[in-house]
């Protein structure tokens, strides 16, 4: 029965397609030249110069094992800056007998060891120069999945690679000048040159009615597709000719290894390789930029607790939020936003200045987000909008980096002023009194469902009305959640359903806050003249996994926050699956406002992906804990990693609190998510979405940038 599935696949992927629908690009393989993995007569080469050689590494902090792109002569190599390097390379099936290849420079000579898989093989000795190690051994083997493979040289030594190459049965054919006469790219035509000797891999996401077109194929000679899903699946198939597409269907919203070939000629030179998927781009009205803006955001809102945030409503409880529900309808809902830090500080400047926290550092107490960095008032003032703003986060304040150009703000911790987000809410609309009319930017900044957490009615009493003699009758201080938090106070189930209860009553709160706020937009007249983004900058762990509050953790519950867009006239109604980064609200905004993007700013507007411009292939998200750990959200899957430590990967449409890891049993959606994420975790100073694009699917530029 599976033998015959797999052939009928084979058979409806080899059939030409006909295009019933506009079709529109989501992916291009040579844009993602830097994801891919080059393949010499079946083996694995990697060549150690390019900019692409990140995806093979795994490191701590920003500790990476080798200096990239760097010269020897006419080689591009990668110079180990210790004695000892890991890196770690995917196999697509266990392989009894280890091949090995490695091309590499030395000023000293030595010895060089190579451990595969914590085995260690025999030393080689290493001259002065260029030496090419042949490493063979029947006695162990890499497994399905990724290999480790660390690399220890003499001291002093510093080698300088410049590839490997690695498989059951490598050709011993003399490799030469290859890496500088680049036969698998050429950067001058722009083509992707295959042959019967070289071909490429790649980890993707097949997006749903997915097909595969190509550009450049000549009579006698097939692009020949293979590949595999974790679950077992086979592919298979030709494109022969201009006028064909293969379909990738039947395997839509799965992760696999797609590997291209020749067959019927030596030499192919493709100038398109795309996987296309039917056009969703949206009719709008004529763009015209709002007059008044109210950005809001609600600390510690978690995004599953909102009914809106849901591609389909769960039957598990959820608070009320009639008002986030009814907004919903008339608004671009972004299904999975992530914030860039897992607690205020960091959280806060990735959102004020569209910066990942590497970039802005803002991780300490004593941190102040530069002087240097264009900021959401700054943007707003350039608008030439009144630019006011309140807030209960006692970090949001001038001193701190959070404004230079506030025309009204106050931050009511330190004011001494109410806390509670009506309060805060009500100072927001006193500052523009008498201005309401002329053009405003309007920041809130509520904190009720952050620690510490008060019972809010009439919804507390329907979402715990049982008998309790506790501790958090009506109240859960910020001092007795720290205790909890750290083990110094103890808690029983009792408690922790009705600590539940207090934060959802705030999240109900939240949202009546939000209909008073749009009650005054429409007494004011300006309603259909404001844009209103609403978001968090974190969430909050309520012992899903044994833990509550934020900045211990990269769970959904704390990384994964609401984000709303509300204005029609650009933004059309809609629930975008792909994954969005909150660094991307700042470019947002200034794109609406037609203020000119900064060149500092590493997020990108938000405007074409919720028209529909860029497809539905899957992007990736990012967030950091203090820059030790990092998780990535990509399609259904969401990587958490720690350095060189095993991965752990989520199946998160189903596993929503992350319970499962799979990263033992999905070796390909592993390798999908985790290619781009160090890819981006290598450059990430330096990642600007708005030239080089998602690390998942990127512009032309990105690979063009690192002279690719």
């Amino acid at each position: 029965m599976i033998r015959s599935l797999l052939i009928i696949i084979g058979i409806m992927m080899a059939c030409p397609v006909v295009a019933s629908v506009k079709q529109q690009s989501s992916y291009s393989f040579l844009d993602n030249r830097l994801l891919s993995h080059i393949e010499k007569t079946r083996s694995l080469f990697i060549p150690a110069g390019s900019a692409g050689f990140a995806k093979y590494l795994r490191y701590t902090k920003d500790k990476i094992p080798f200096k990239l792109q760097q010269m020897q002569g006419k080689w591009f190599v990668a110079t180990m800056n210790t004695n000892a390097a890991a890196l770690y390379i995917p196999m697509i099936r266990a392989v009894g007998e280890i091949n090995m290849r490695i091309k590499l420079y030395v000023n000293v000579p030595g010895r060089m060891t190579v451990r595969i898989n914590g085995k260690n093989l025999p030393a080689q000795p290493i001259i002065n120069g260029w030496n090419e190690l042949v490493i063979h051994s029947t006695k162990m083997g890499f497994k399905q999945g990724d290999n480790e493979i660390i690399l220890f040289a003499s001291p002093k030594s510093n080698p300088e690679i410049a590839w490997f190459m690695v498989g059951s049965e490598p050709t011993m054919d003399p490799i030469n000048d290859i890496l500088t006469e680049k036969p698998f790219y050429n950067k001058t035509s722009n083509q992707w040159i295959f042959s019967e000797k070289w071909g490429a891999r790649y980890y993707i996401s097949i997006p749903k009615q997915a097909s595969i077109i190509a550009s450049g194929l000549k009579d006698g000679c097939s692009l020949v597709l293979s590949g595999k899903t974790d679950d077992g699946t086979v592919l298979s198939g030709l494109l022969t000719s201009e006028n064909t597409s293969l379909s990738l269907s039947s395997l839509a919203d799965r992760a696999a290894w797609i590997r291209f070939s020749v067959q019927g000629c030596s030499v192919m030179e493709l100038s398109t390789l795309d996987i296309m998927t039917p056009s969703i781009e949206k009719t709008i009205s004529k763009a015209k930029r709002p007059s008044h803006v109210l950005f809001w955001i609600m600390d510690s809102l978690r995004a599953d607790k909102i009914a809106s945030f849901y591609k389909t409503k769960p039957k598990t409880f959820l608070p009320d939020t009639p008002v986030f529900d009814q907004l919903a309808q008339h608004s671009a809902i972004f299904l999975n936003a992530y914030v860039q830090g897992n607690e205020s500080r960091a959280s806060h400047a990735s959102i004020w200045a569209s910066l990942y926290p590497v970039t802005h550092d803002m991780f300490s107490r004593k941190t102040i987000l530069a002087d240097r960095w264009v900021t959401l008032d700054e943007v707003a003032k350039e608008a030439g909008l009144f630019v006011s703003g309140v807030s209960g986060n006692g970090y949001i304040i001038a001193r701190r980096g959070f404004g230079k150009s506030w025309d009204f703000y106050r931050n009511h911790i330190h004011s001494k002023s109410g806390l509670s987000g009506k309060s805060i809410m009500n100072a927001g609309i006193a500052s523009l009194t008498n201005k309401n009319t002329q053009p405003w930017f309007l920041y809130l900044g509520t904190i009720d469902t952050h620690v510490s957490w008060r019972a809010k009615e009439p919804w507390f009493s329907q979402y715990d009305n049982a008998p309790y003699k506790g501790s958090f009758v009506k109240y859960a201080s910020g001092v007795d959640i720290g205790k909890i938090a750290t083990g110094k106070m103890s808690i029983t189930k009792r408690d922790i359903q009705r600590i539940r209860a207090l934060y959802d009553s705030n999240v109900s709160y939240q949202d009546k806050l939000l209909g008073d706020m749009l009650t005054k937009l429409t007494q004011w007249k300006i309603r259909d003249k404001t844009m209103i983004i609403i978001t968090a900058d974190h969430g909050d762990e309520l012992w899903e996994s044994k833990r509550v509050g934020h900045g211990g953790s990269l769970k959904e519950t704390v990384v994964h926050v609401p984000l709303l867009v509300h204005y029609p006239p650009i933004f059309p109604t809609t629930k975008i699956e792909q994954a969005v980064e909150s660094i991307d609200i700042l470019p947002t905004l200034a794109d609406v406002l037609d203020v000119p993007l900064d060149i500092n700013w590493q997020g990108v507007s938000l405007v074409a992906l919720a028209q529909g411009k860029h497809g539905t292939y899957p992007t990736l998200a990012m967030s950091s804990q203090y820059e030790s750990k990092h998780s990535a959200r990509m399609g259904d899957f969401k990587l958490h990693i720690q350095g060189g430590r095993s991965p752990k990967l989520y199946h998160v449409k189903t596993d929503r609190l992350e319970k499962k890891n799979i990263a033992k049993t999905h070796h390909i959606a592993l390798r999908m998510v985790s290619d781009p994420l160090w890819l981006l975790r290598t450059y990430n100073r330096h990642w600007k979405k708005s030239r080089w694009g998602n690390a998942a699917n990127m512009f032309a530029h990105c690979a063009r940038d690192f002279g690719e």
